[in-house]
C-alpha cells in the first residue's frame, strides 16, 4: 500500500491480445491473471483507443510476433480493449488519433480532479 505504479500494460492487455486476439479461451486468460496479479486492479486505466488500421499504418518496419499480425487481429483487439474498457468504471478512453501532448494533457487533466 502506498506505492505508485505506472505501467504502459496490465491485465486489459493479456485479456485483449490472448483472448479476444488470439481466441484463447477468456475464462482462462482472466484466472490466469487474477493468480498472476493476486486479483489486484488498477485504481485508474487510461485506455488510448486507435482504429485498428491507423494502429497498423503506424507500427515499426521492424516486427515481433504481435507486430506481423494481420488488420483482423489488431481489429479483434481493439474491440476487447473497448469492451473490457466499457464494463469497467474506472477505465477512461482516450481518442488515440490526437497528438501526443493532446493525450498527456487529457491524462494530467484527468487525474488532477
Amino acid at each position: 500500500m502506498g506505492h505508485v505504479v505506472i505501467s504502459s500494460r496490465y491485465r486489459f492487455s493479456s485479456i485483449a491480445y490472448q483472448g479476444y486476439g488470439r481466441g484463447i479461451d477468456l475464462g482462462l486468460v482472466q484466472q490466469l491473471n487474477e493468480a498472476a496479479t493476486q486479483s489486484r486492479a488498477a485504481d485508474i486505466t487510461f485506455l488510448i483507443d486507435l482504429q485498428a488500421e491507423l494502429a497498423v499504418e503506424r507500427k515499426p518496419k521492424k516486427h515481433d510476433r504481435i507486430e506481423k499480425e494481420d488488420l483482423l487481429f489488431y481489429r479483434r483487439v481493439r474491440q476487447g480493449y473497448l469492451k473490457l474498457a466499457h464494463n469497467d468504471p474506472q477505465v477512461k478512453i482516450i481518442d488515440g488519433a490526437m497528438s501526443v501532448e493532446r493525450i498527456a494533457r487529457t491524462v494530467i487533466d484527468h487525474l488532477s480532479q
